[in-house]
């Protein structure tokens, strides 16, 4: 299992942002749709949806120009990420207390000599970027489903 990644229920969601996601870049993003199958399960349709009281995303790109999903606070202090968060290489870096987390969610923090000490993990999500849209597998602690 990959570092920081549930293993609840999950639904593919239609995620959107004020702008493009460029390299180096952290933003806000929300939830505004869920695919589900329909009855016959043939038929895919897209139900409206947001995000669940309490529970942001951010979207942000690495150097290696692959879009990455997250939990929008740092597991330390909950700090928001899109505010006081950098992208260093290709990790996500919380600028409050210098935690660095990788693609997969993995957490560390530098020592002065420059070691790497272990700290919790942030959540990421399974991301699937398209042309036009950007899709991510979110667990539903994190989606509310309108009807």
């Amino acid at each position: 299992m990959t570092a920081g990644i549930s293993t609840n229920d999950r639904h593919w969601c239609r995620i959107q942002t004020d702008e493009p996601v460029k390299i180096g870049t952290i933003l806000k993003a929300i939830i505004v749709g869920v695919r589900n199958n329909g009855a016959d399960r043939e038929a895919l349709h897209e139900r409206p949806a947001e995000s669940a009281r309490g529970r942001e995303i951010v979207a942000w790109r690495g150097i290696d120009g692959l879009l990455q999903l997250s939990e929008a606070r740092c597991p330390h202090q909950f700090v928001h990420l899109a505010s006081s968060g950098t992208v260093d290489g290709c990790e996500l870096v919380c600028t409050a207390h210098f935690w660095r987390f990788a693609a997969n969610g993995e957490g560390s923090i530098r020592d002065a000599s420059g070691k790497r000490e272990q700290v919790s993990a942030l959540i990421v999500f399974p991301t699937l970027e398209l042309p036009t849209e950007i899709w991510g597998y979110l667990p539903d602690r994190f989606v509310v489903i309108n009807v």
